[in-house]
């Protein structure tokens, strides 16, 4: 085993702090972000708008800190104006904290122009998104259909340790 002596190394130049020729290539610095702001419970109520970071989407949680409502609030006051402002999405939960529903903008972040699209979601008993559905309009319920001969599998006599299957 061979080990090289300590005057044999080499150190390198510190990096130049000059702009590379891809930075040169990219134009100038882009404008700074609109800076985000958290509420007391930790909730962001302002956020960048992803296609222009220097204007800010407001947003609103409930009392449980969930994301209730996503607006471009056009006079700052951090409050949906239905004259004024633009509702970018509204989320919907059930009793144990899951949303269900979604009420969305298919137009957003670009150019909202207020809620026009809905998704509702459905979830196995392990809380897993098992389906979701997109309607056009706020109470479009799809519909679903059952065969005639159904077969029901429950425990009718056994107490849980075997199933019986029955006719409906």
């Amino acid at each position: 085993m061979s080990i090289s002596h300590p005057d044999r190394f080499r150190t390198r130049p510190a990096p130049s702090l000059k702009q590379s020729a891809a930075e040169r290539r990219a134009g100038a610095p882009q404008a700074a972000w609109a800076d985000p702001v958290h509420d007391a419970r930790g909730n962001m109520v302002r956020m960048p708008r992803p296609t222009a970071p220097t204007a800010a989407f407001a947003c609103t949680c409930d009392a449980w800190d969930r994301l209730a409502r996503v607006l471009v609030d056009v006079n700052s006051n951090g409050a949906y104006d239905a004259g004024t402002d633009v509702l970018v999405a509204r989320y919907e939960y059930d009793g144990v904290g899951r949303r269900v529903k979604k009420h969305y903008d298919s137009q957003a972040p670009a150019a909202p122009d207020g809620v026009d699209s809905y998704r509702q979601y459905y979830y196995s008993r392990s809380w897993q998104v098992v389906e979701t559905r997109k309607a056009a309009a706020e109470n479009d319920e799809p519909e679903t259909l059952q065969p005639d001969d159904c077969t029901d599998f429950h425990d009718a006599r056994f107490n849980g340790r075997r199933l019986r299957a029955e006719r409906l």
